[in-house]
C-alpha cells in the first residue's frame, strides 16, 4: 500500500473508472455507465459538495473506486444527509488489502460538514462481512426481493411453457403465473373510488404534496420535489412512470416504475404510502398495483417495492428470491433482457455517525430495520 494514492476522482479519471465498473463489478456488460450516467449520479446530485466519488491511484493506474450518494433524510423528526458508497470497485489484482475501507473513509471525509449523520450500504452477498469490518459498521437486516414473471421464456431457454409449469407442479415446485393468469390478475375489481392516472413524466410537485401528508415516523427519504427531479430524471438512463391514485378528488396515493432502455425488467422504485397498514391504504396500493401490471404486461418480469404488503404480493403472483432459485435450477436459463442473473436477497449495512444529534438509544433505533420506510428509490440509482 505504500504507493497507493487514495484521492477525490478527477474528470479524467471517470472513463477508467467506469471501465473498472463495467469490467469487475457488474454481472453484465451495459453501455448506459457512461459519463453522463456518472455526472448524473456522482455530479448533478443536488447534496453533492462537489464530484462524490473517490479512486485508489497505484503507479498512474486506477486501481479502485467508489461512489457516494448523498441524499435528505429524517428521522422522527430530524432531517439530514444520508449517505450511500455505491459502485465500490477493486481490481482483482489488488483485493485483500486495505484498500476497501481507505477508500471508504476517505470519501465520508468529503461530508464531514455536511449535516452527515448516516452511511449505509447495500453489499453484495459476498462482501457483507468485508462491509461490517469497516469501522462502526454493523449490518441491519438481510431482505428478500419478490419478482411477478409475466413471460417465463424470458428465464428459460428451450422449455415450453407448459412442459415448464407441468415439471414444476409435479416437483412440488412453485407454479408461476401462465399468460392466462396474468390477464385473470390484471382484471381484478379494486376500490371502485379510487381512480389512477398514468403520468409519462415524473409529477415532483404532487409527490412532494402527496408524502408530506402522509410521511411516517420512521427512518425514510424526505421526499421533497428536488429529490424527485434528480432522482428519478431521464440523466439516469431510465424511463420512468408515474401512477396516481386520487379518491374525491384529492390525491391519495403512488407508485413509480422505472426500466433500463436496454432492459426488459420493470422496477418498482417507490410507493406511497409507504406503510400500507390500514385497510383504506392497502385498497389504495391494490388499485395502483392493477393499473401499473397492466401498463407493463408486456414486461419480461416486474421487481416489487420493498414495503408492498405480503397479501398483495402473494395475489399478484410476485414470487421471492427462493422461487425464483429453484426456477432458474430447471433447464438452461434465457437471459433476462440483458440481465443475466437477478439480484437476489438485499443485503443492509450502515452506521450513525459522531456527529448525529442523536442520544445512544436514537442511534441503535435508527439501525433497526424495523425504523428503515425503504420503498427501492434509496438503492435503486444504477
Amino acid at each position: 500500500m505504500s504507493n497507493t494514492q487514495i484521492r477525490p476522482i478527477e474528470d479524467e479519471d471517470i472513463p477508467e473508472f467506469l471501465d473498472l465498473v463495467d469490467n469487475y463489478l457488474s454481472e453484465i456488460s451495459n453501455e448506459l455507465w457512461d459519463t453522463d450516467w456518472f455526472r448524473w449520479k456522482y455530479d448533478q446530485n443536488p447534496w453533492t459538495p462537489e464530484i462524490a466519488a473517490t479512486v485508489a491511484v497505484e503507479d498512474g493506474e486506477i486501481i479502485g473506486g467508489v461512489g457516494f450518494v448523498p441524499v435528505p433524510m429524517e428521522f422522527e423528526g430530524s432531517e439530514f444527509l444520508g449517505i450511500s458508497p455505491t459502485d465500490l470497485v477493486i481490481h482483482p489484482d489488488h483485493r485483500g488489502g486495505m484498500t476497501f475501507s481507505e477508500l471508504v473513509e476517505r470519501g465520508m471525509e468529503e461530508f464531514a460538514d455536511h449535516n452527515t449523520w448516516l452511511t449505509y450500504g447495500q453489499p453484495r452477498e459476498d462482501t457483507v462481512d468485508v462491509w461490517t469490518r469497516l469501522r462502526g459498521w454493523s449490518e441491519v437486516e438481510t431482505v428478500p426481493r419478490s419478482w411477478r414473471i409475466n413471460r417465463i421464456q424470458t428465464f428459460v431457454g428451450d422449455l415450453t411453457e407448459n412442459k415448464l409449469l407441468s415439471t414444476l407442479s409435479m416437483a412440488g415446485q412453485p407454479i408461476f403465473l401462465s399468460a392466462n393468469l396474468i390477464d385473470r390478475a390484471t382484471r381484478k375489481s379494486t376500490d371502485p373510488s379510487v381512480t389512477v392516472s398514468a403520468y409519462e413524466s415524473v409529477p415532483s410537485e404532487l409527490l412532494q404534496d402527496l408524502y408530506e401528508t402522509i410521511s411516517p415516523s420512521g427512518l425514510q427519504i424526505n421526499r421533497n420535489k428536488q429529490f424527485y427531479e434528480w432522482r428519478l430524471s431521464k440523466a439516469s438512463h431510465a424511463d420512468y412512470r408515474t401512477f396516481v391514485a386520487r379518491k374525491d378528488g384529492d390525491v391519495v396515493g403512488a407508485l413509480t416504475t422505472s426500466q433500463w432502455r436496454t432492459q426488459d425488467v420493470v422496477k418498482i422504485v417507490d410507493l406511497l404510502p409507504i406503510n400500507c397498514d390500514s385497510p383504506t391504504d392497502k385498497a389504495i396500493v391494490r388499485s395502483l398495483v392493477v393499473v401499473a401490471l397492466k401498463a407493463h404486461r408486456k414486461n419480461g418480469a416486474i421487481r416489487a417495492s420493498l414495503s408492498l404488503p405480503e397479501e398483495i404480493l402473494a395475489e399478484f403472483g410476485f414470487v421471492r428470491t427462493r422461487q425464483m432459485k429453484q426456477l432458474m435450477e430447471w433447464g438452461p436459463l434465457a437471459e433476462l433482457a440483458g440481465e443475466a442473473v437477478p439480484s437476489w436477497d438485499l443485503h443492509f449495512a450502515g452506521k450513525v455517525l459522531e456527529q448525529a444529534d442523536l442520544t445512544s438509544e436514537e442511534a441503535e433505533r435508527m439501525l433497526d430495520w424495523r425504523q428503515w420506510n425503504f420503498t427501492g428509490i434509496e438503492i435503486d440509482t444504477a
